[in-house]
């Protein structure tokens, strides 16, 4: 393949009229409190969630509790504590006493009946039920998937990254706190399966009901918790004394068997560039669902009827499982940095490519990607309020391409593996975010990407390269800048002159250089390995 290849991407979207900013948005404060973080958020820290669920699947009800044990970071007086409010609390309980407690939207203002010390650890108990918000689009829209499978049979599942976990159980419903395990007990029709995250206790059926109760050994994601409902069949298989389990609804036992035998390969490339499944005490598992896919980690939802995309492998089957290393094992911190999850995931989908199928062929698909590139919003979002949809995947795509970017100006792959690898091992089981993660890249690097991150993360519109070129009698002149929305941005871009792969060191303002006619002939800018937009400007 021809990596130096003239096509030029549109750029009008990146020129004209691009957002570059969230002015013109605004928050409520039922955004500012499940978002942001105020004493009553930061006087605690979750250490184990103990959630018990009994679900009414004819009427679409839950009813509940979650016990949350929890260590007193500050002396306090007041918790908060998150659930919509279309669910009903029937009580809250500490020390076997009940908590006076207030509703603001979705918050919940608890207060114990002492003062709690710094350095204690203590726990209440919300008792609750009602009817969850039901998806209209899931998993892009959140919420309960209330749905039946071709015999009639109920298939339910739930997907709440965007709308929140506090949508359908309490806890405290924000990215930087995660829990260091949690236990999940859930209660159904005994003709049912339940599946959901971590290792499976036990599967009990007692008068006409089935009880499963499933433990979660490591930290994770609010939004990660879930469950499956459904007539589920079971799979087994290993992958280097990883338990690999596939929950399908029973027909598709057959097509299952067939089709995730990709999953291995898809373990063995992330493995190789980024190191071990984090989660091999909980297991892999793949659950049939009733909507496309999400990453529930170790209980991956899958919902793409068994098909490989035009590249030869299940989208859903690598995209989500990249996210067990990029959002599950190392995750943001607030919904701003999202990008985080999203940019890393989908640039491990051309890890995938890369290791089965060579860089050209990985190029090539980040390409693809770049096609689908808007430049509406920035990438990186608005801290301290619940908000993490701009209306378009630029987060994905242009994401993944300003990764590529950034290993391509490298020049040195053994540091780029070496910085994702040492990511993955120094954050694992952490939340983090953009500072963090950009320190670390200029550290091991020695160079200052600031300047880089802040055009790719904070504004709309990627960088645009004009250029023209002025042809005279025995050589042409060619000139150039960057279109940018940071002033200082020097990126350097690679060319081909001549068979010769070569650098140039654009800036915001005018650059020259001069070439023979018949090097300009050989001239081509490498427009596949950068995530800029090239418009060439006629004299």
């Amino acid at each position: 393949m021809n990596r130096f290849s003239a096509t030029v991407l549109p750029v009008l979207i990146a020129l004209t009229g691009a957002s570059q900013g969230f002015d013109h948005l605004r928050f409520t404060r039922a955004d500012s409190l499940r978002g942001g973080l105020r004493p009553e958020r930061t006087c605690f820290d979750v250490v184990h969630y103990d959630l018990n669920l009994g679900f009414n699947l004819e009427y679409k009800e839950i009813q509940g509790y979650n016990q949350i044990l929890f260590h007193v970071l500050s002396p306090c007086t007041t918790l908060q504590l998150d659930l919509f409010d279309n669910l009903v609390i029937d009580s809250i309980l500490f020390e076997n006493q009940h908590c006076k407690y207030q509703r603001d939207y979705h918050a919940i203002w608890v207060s114990p009946h002492r003062p709690l010390a710094k350095g204690e650890q203590a726990s209440m108990r919300v008792y609750y039920h009602g009817a969850p918000i039901e998806a209209a689009n899931p998993p892009w829209d959140g919420g309960f998937v209330w749905s039946a499978d071709r015999k009639g049979k109920h298939w339910v599942s739930v997907a709440c990254e965007g709308l929140g976990a506090s949508c359908w159980w309490p806890c405290k419903d924000h990215p930087g706190d995660e829990p260091d395990s949690m236990r999940i007990t859930l209660t159904v029709p005994k003709e049912y399966m339940a599946v959901s995250n971590g290792s499976l206790v036990y599967n009990m059926v007692h008068l006409g009901e089935r009880t499963t109760q499933w433990r979660v050994s490591y930290p994770l994601n609010t939004y990660n918790a879930t469950f499956y409902i459904g007539k589920l069949a079971e799979l087994k298989d290993h992958y280097k004394g990883i338990d690999l389990r596939y929950y399908v609804l029973e027909n598709n036992k057959p097509l299952a068997n067939k089709h995730f035998e990709q999953v291995k390969g898809m373990m063995d490339a992330f493995e190789h560039y980024l190191g071990p499944y984090p989660f091999a005490r909980d297991g892999y598992k793949l659950v049939e669902a009733p909507y496309w896919g999400m990453e529930h980690q170790s209980a991956i939802a899958y919902g793409n009827h068994y098909r490989n995309n035009e590249w030869g492998f299940d989208y859903i089957i690598i995209h989500e499982s990249g996210h067990e290393w990029w959002g599950n094992n190392v995750s943001a911190s607030d919904h701003a940095d999202l990008w985080i999850h999203e940019a890393f995931c989908t640039y491990t989908e051309a890890l995938y490519v890369e290791y089965m199928h060579g860089l050209d062929t990985a190029i090539a698909y980040l390409n693809g990607h770049k096609k689908k590139v808007l430049d509406l919003y920035p990438i990186r979002g608005p801290y301290h309020v619940n908000f993490n949809e701009y209306g378009t995947a630029d987060m994905y795509y242009k994401g993944a391409n300003m990764l590529h970017t950034l290993r391509v100006l490298l020049e040195n792959d053994s540091l780029w593996f070496g910085m994702l690898r040492q990511m993955q091992e120094i954050w694992a089981y952490k939340t983090i975010d953009s500072k963090t993660l950009i320190d670390f890249i200029n550290q091991k690097t020695g160079k200052d990407f600031q300047d880089f991150f802040t055009q790719y993360l904070d504004h709309a519109a990627s960088p645009v390269l004009e250029y023209k070129a002025v042809r005279m009698v025995d050589s042409t002149s060619l000139s150039y800048r960057y279109l940018a929305a940071v002033a200082a941005f020097d990126m350097p871009i690679r060319f081909e002159l001549g068979g010769e792969s070569r650098w140039l060191y654009p800036g915001t303002e005018w650059k020259t250089m001069k070439m023979s006619n018949k090097e300009w002939n050989s001239f081509r800018f490498d427009e596949e390995n950068f995530m800029v937009w090239f418009k060439r400007i006629n004299n």
